[in-house]
């Protein structure tokens, strides 16, 4: 079976397209989480700024996370098999490029503008996290909800398969 799908893909007359194609896929993953990572820590905080209830600020950007997720990796996923042709070396060099841009990015914002948003708003900011600790129920149930990332990603990932027509 292994010497099958060798076959298919031709690996051992290619193996760097093979590694290529891998760490364009796992690059492209891995930057959909940190993007997604960014907009849930943003959305807490406009939520916490503007002085929404715990519950809310707790909940919308665990709840929204996983349709962002799904979206940014579906457009992620086209964008890539819409181009004709594929320099893989070059697409692989700019997800590893734009992943570290990302982490920089939220590195940055973390350290900079969460802290310093935590300085001007600590009155609103000490609501949160006071409020949040008495919701240890409310933790348990949503810490489910990031698995669901996991399913989406296996469901779009079986659809791009199912659009290449991968036998």
């Amino acid at each position: 079976m292994l010497e099958d799908f060798e076959k298919e893909l031709n690996l051992k007359s290619n193996n760097s397209q093979f590694t290529s194609m891998m760490g364009i896929g796992a690059f492209t993953l891995f930057s959909v989480f940190e993007i997604t990572t960014i907009i849930t820590t943003l959305s807490r905080d406009i939520l916490t700024i503007q002085n929404y209830n715990t519950k809310t600020i707790f909940l919308l950007p665990v709840l929204t996370s996983p349709i962002v997720f799904g979206l940014i990796l579906f457009y992620s996923l086209s964008f890539l098999l819409k181009r004709g042709s594929l320099n893989l070396p070059k697409i692989l060099i700019k997800s590893i490029v734009i992943f570290f841009a990302i982490v920089i990015i939220q590195f940055a914002y973390s350290f900079f503008i969460t802290s310093s948003l935590q300085d001007k708003y600590s009155d609103a900011y000490n609501l949160y996290y006071e409020g949040i600790i008495n919701q240890a129920q409310l933790k348990i149930y949503v810490s489910f909800i990031p698995i669901s990332k996991y399913l989406i990603a296996a469901i779009i990932l079986l659809y791009f398969s199912k659009k290449l027509d991968f036998k």
